[in-house]
Order: C-alpha cells, then structure tokens, then sequence
C-alpha cells in the first residue's frame, strides 16, 4: 500500500532510502533533507536540512589574499550506502562524498503561548539560555518585553517608565537594554526564581563621555557599548546596584575601524574572552588579546572572507547574518584564537540573530516572525564505538569532499 507524503515546503525531485532508518530527499532548489524512517512509520517524521558546504577559503598568492565562495553544484542525483556512505552527482558532473557526521537543521517559527501569531517581534536574545534551563528575552516593536521559555507562558515585563526599550542584551542573570533615546538601562533582581527580575536601573553614562549608545553586549562580566559617534567601551565593575555610576567604570576603548567607516555593533561571548565589531559598511573585526587579566584586549583585527550586519557569539563559535541575510558561522574561534579558521554558510535567511551558549539558535524573519533551529544529526558511517565529541561533530572536517 502506498502512502501519500506531503512534505511542507519541500518539493522534492529525487528520493534514496540506501542507508537504513534514513530516507534522502533533493528538492528542486538542489538542497539537501533527511528523516529517520521505520517499517512501522515509513512516511518518516521531521526533515533536517543538510549544508553542503559552502566555504570561504583562503588562497594566497605573492600579490594579494583572495577570497571567495565555494560554491557547490546544483544537486542533480543522491545515493547512499552503509559502508560508502552519501555521495552527490551536480547537475555539471561534479561528484562529492560524506564519510561522516553531518548536521541537519530546521527552522520552525515560535509562537509564545498566549500570544497572537501575527504579533511581530523587533529584537530577542537567547544568551541568558541554556538547556533546559534560562530564558530568552524577546522585544516588539512597541517595547513591550517578555521573558520566555518554551513549553512555559511568558512574563510579561514593564518597561522602564516614560521609556520604549529598542534593543536588549541578555546573559547569565544580566539583562542590559537600550531605550527609544539611546539611554541605557539594566534589569536588576533577575535569578533562577524570579527570571523576569524586579526593576529597571538607570545606567549613567555622561560622566565617562559617552553619549547615545546604539548598540551594546554583555557577557559574564563585561558589557560593551558603541555611542553614536562609533566609539567602544568597556564597562568593568559590579553589575547590580541601586547606584551602577559608583560602582561602574566606562572605559574607552583603543583601536580605530578601516578609514572612512565607524564602529556599529559589538558581540560579546558568555565567557567574556571573544570580542567582535561591526562598522556601518559591514566589515566585521576580532579583538586580539582578550584575558581575564586584561578584558580590553589589545587591538582589533578584520576578519576577512565576507560582509557581516549582525552577530552572535556562543561558548564555541561565532555566528554572522551577511548582508543578504544568509547565516554563516566562523569555525575556529577559541580564547586563544579570536580570529578562527574559516567561515562556512548554514541554511537559513533572517534579518536577526541570537545564540543560547550551547549554540542554539534564535532568529527574527523580514516580518518580524521569531524562529528557533533545530537540528538533528546523522552519524554516517563513522564507528559506533567512536566518541561523539563535540568537536567531531562540528569541527568540520568530516563533511563533503569533492571526488
């Protein structure tokens, strides 16, 4: 008997079944999807998206440092084998092969629970998120906030009187935000308990020199700010307090962006020790240097390979909106290499993005639509009694490869 497969948003042109329990689709824009089937549910359940791995690699030469996209044939045929494991015909003749772990994603849209569908979101962050545990703050456009976990009705929190919050900043138990006139505030009170906290404390800025803040981050310890003038600063000092001008220093920090640009957003890691900027013609910068000892850092560096107008940064990598708003990640980043090794594309288009520090991934659409992905991975054919580390499966190295 056959049963009738309605694949939402999925227009399929070739189907494999080679390896058992997963079946292979190549829809008509050549991507790539995968589930998990079974003889008691062969029509499979959720399809994962697979990256087929869109690179931005590095060729030097004597003259100068090229940069650009490798980019894959369209996907004309697919098979799969347990022991050959997935191989890809492009619709030129090009052939290409996995061996080992791949990553399949989606993004499904979230609507937090008593909240109409067509409520449109302006900016979130995911930093305050981990596991099961955390929450994610989500703004709309008329700045109103909510504290959300999903699975949970979200707290609606009242924004600071006389104020509209326009973009937020969220990790650990810091909240941080900026307001409709560039002032900035804090949510003091927040914990495990009381996730939403208890007030807003206003953050003054004047005396250190800084006037309208557009953009901020903050991690554990650390918050970063850029003023309307594209300079950044470091605030060092206790986060929760009635009186933050006492117990807070505002720092300045050194280091100019590329001539005739200035400095548009920062990023900040949950660790503190990976800084990165953007300016207004959407160069991205790394700052170099970055210790506990001395959390200013020493100097900012461009990270070549493409354009980026929005940043997320996790415990493991960084994540880029370009500005087509294609996801990219940059593999390689550590506390020791700030700058990593290369970039790689990943499925999705938004116009906003946040990441959880287990690299969960938050994201706004052009209508305003909040988005969470959702992935799921396929071992291939590498040894069951192999470790799955976590740097097995991301690192890389066991994705596709030109035959």
């Amino acid at each position: 008997m056959w049963a009738y497969l309605l694949l939402s948003d999925i227009s399929a042109k070739w189907v494999c079944l080679g390896i058992e329990g997963v079946a292979w689709i190549v829809d008509t824009k050549g991507c790539i999807w995968f589930t998990n089937v079974a003889s008691e549910n062969p029509t499979g359940g959720t399809w994962y998206q697979v990256s087929l791995g869109q690179y931005l690699m590095q060729n030097r030469s004597l003259l100068e440092t090229l940069w650009s996209w490798v980019l894959r044939d369209d996907v004309k045929l697919l098979t799969a084998s347990p022991k050959a494991g997935v191989w890809l015909l492009g619709s030129v003749g090009s052939l290409q092969a996995s061996h080992g772990h791949l990553l399949g994603a989606r993004w499904d849209p979230v609507t937090p629970q008593g909240i109409a569908q067509s409520v449109s979101w302006s900016h979130m962050s995911a930093g305050s998120s981990k596991g099961d545990k955390g929450h994610v703050w989500a703004l709309q456009p008329n700045g109103e906030l909510i504290c959300l976990q999903l699975g949970n009705r979200p707290v609606t929190v009242e924004p600071p009187r006389g104020k509209v919050l326009k973009l937020i900043s969220a990790s650990g138990s810091s909240l941080w935000a900026i307001t409709h006139n560039f002032k900035v505030v804090q949510r003091s009170g927040i914990s495990d308990a009381y996730p939403q906290g208890v007030s807003w404390v206003d953050v003054r800025l004047s005396q250190f020199g800084i006037g309208k803040v557009y953009h901020l981050s903050c991690g554990a310890l650390s918050t970063w700010a850029v003023d309307d003038a594209g300079k950044i600063f470091l605030r060092i000092g206790k986060e929760d307090s009635s009186d933050p001008s006492v117990t807070q220093a505002w720092i300045p920090v050194e280091g100019a962006s590329l001539p005739g640009c200035r400095f548009a957003k920062i990023a900040v890691s949950p660790s503190d020790r990976v800084v990165w900027a953007v300016d207004d013609r959407n160069n991205v910068y790394a700052r170099q240097d970055v210790t506990p000892s001395f959390p200013i850092g020493t100097r900012w560096e461009v990270v070549p390979g493409t354009g980026v107008r929005d940043l997320a940064i996790s415990e493991h990598m960084v994540w880029a909106i370009c500005p087509n708003g294609d996801i990219v990640c940059r593999y390689g980043v550590s506390k020791d290499n700030c700058l990593g090794h290369y970039w790689k594309k990943v499925p999705g288009n938004f116009e906003l993005i946040s990441v959880t520090p287990d690299d969960e991934l938050w994201a706004i659409d052009q209508n305003g639509q909040l988005f969470l992905r959702k992935t799921q991975h396929f071992y291939g054919t590498q040894s069951p009694f192999r470790p799955r580390t976590y740097s097995a499966i991301f690192s890389g190295e066991e994705d596709w490869e030109f035959i």
